[in-house]
This record gives structure tokens, C-alpha cells and sequence, in this order.
């Protein structure tokens, strides 16, 4: 039993050492090298996560898999009682885009607007912000109640309404 004991042992320890002795090949080293760079990649911060950080508020529309695809975002910071500063970044099927600047408050009582939906109707009140700018015009209207749904409303000065992003209801996720 002791002859077999030791017989175990060697047996395993000569297998051990082995595996020590070997050098590594250059397709573990190549694999090695892969593992690392994908990790590093994953790492990266993300630049759209780290500019929303920037911003108090954050609000996404957009619809997939449809005949009308769009996407877009906008960011807000307000910078005094009457001003924002704004970034919007959008895309359809046609273009993609991407604007900021300062919004001004145009009124300081809040404004509403009925939204006719099969299901019944749905008054939005907003406080409305204006940006005007050589190439564009931009009307933001932030829900006045709690914040939690903005909308755009935005027009290039030329002649370029394909490219304009949609009137639509945007939902706050920050």
C-alpha cells in the first residue's frame, strides 16, 4: 500500500512539474494578448455617458424595427431661472444631427396644449425655452408640473425639412 502511495505521488508530481517546464506557445500568447485588449475596450468610459453626466435632465424618443426609424435625445442644464443650456442629437432615416447652445425662457407662466390620442385627450403644460441661430430655431417645451417629458420643436432656416427631428413627446431618463 506504501509502494502504491508512493507510486500516486511521484506519478502526479512528475505530471505537476511538467506543466511547469512548459513554454508558453505563441497562440496562448496571442490569445493572451486578444483577452486583454477586448477587456481594455470594454473599460473605455463611453463618451455620450460621460457628456449626459454634464446635464441635470435627460430625455430619449424613439422608435425601431418601424418604416420610420428615428432616434433622438435631448439634454438639458439650467444655467439660471430663465436659461438652459441644451444638447439635442438626432437621427432618422435620412440624416443624422447634432446641436447645443442656450435657450432662453419665453414666458414665465406656464403654457398648454391639447394632444388628441385615440385613447382620449391629454393636456401638456410646459414652460417653452427659444433658441434662434443663424442655420436653425429651436422651441424646447419642458413639462411644467414635474419635469418628466420635454418636447422639440425644430426648424433649419433653410430649406431642409428632412433632416429636421420630430415633434415628439420625449420621456425623461435622468
Amino acid at each position: 500500500m506504501r509502494n502504491l502511495l508512493l507510486l500516486f505521488i511521484l506519478f502526479f508530481g512528475s505530471c505537476s512539474s511538467d506543466k511547469k517546464l512548459k513554454k508558453p506557445t505563441t497562440e496562448k500568447l496571442k490569445e493572451k494578448t486578444v483577452e486583454i485588449s477586448e477587456s481594455t475596450i470594454n473599460n473605455q468610459k463611453d463618451p455620450e455617458k460621460e457628456l449626459d453626466k454634464l446635464y441635470e435632465r435627460v430625455f430619449i424618443a424613439k422608435s425601431e424595427g418601424g418604416t420610420d426609424d428615428f432616434f433622438q435625445k435631448l439634454s438639458f442644464l439650467k444655467t439660471s431661472k430663465n436659461e438652459i443650456d441644451y444638447h439635442l442629437i438626432y437621427s432618422n432615416q435620412l440624416c443624422d444631427g447634432e446641436c447645443t447652445g442656450k435657450a432662453i425662457l419665453k414666458n414665465d407662466k406656464a403654457l398648454s396644449e391639447i394632444h388628441k390620442y385615440p385613447e382620449g385627450d391629454y393636456t401638456f403644460s410646459y414652460f417653452q425655452f427659444e433658441d434662434q441661430k443663424n442655420t436653425f430655431t429651436i422651441i424646447i417645451k419642458l413639462q411644467a408640473s414635474d419635469q418628466n417629458e420635454a418636447q422639440v420643436e425644430f426648424s433649419f432656416n433653410q430649406n431642409n425639412e428632412d433632416c429636421d427631428p420630430y415633434n415628439t413627446t420625449m420621456l425623461a431618463i435622468k
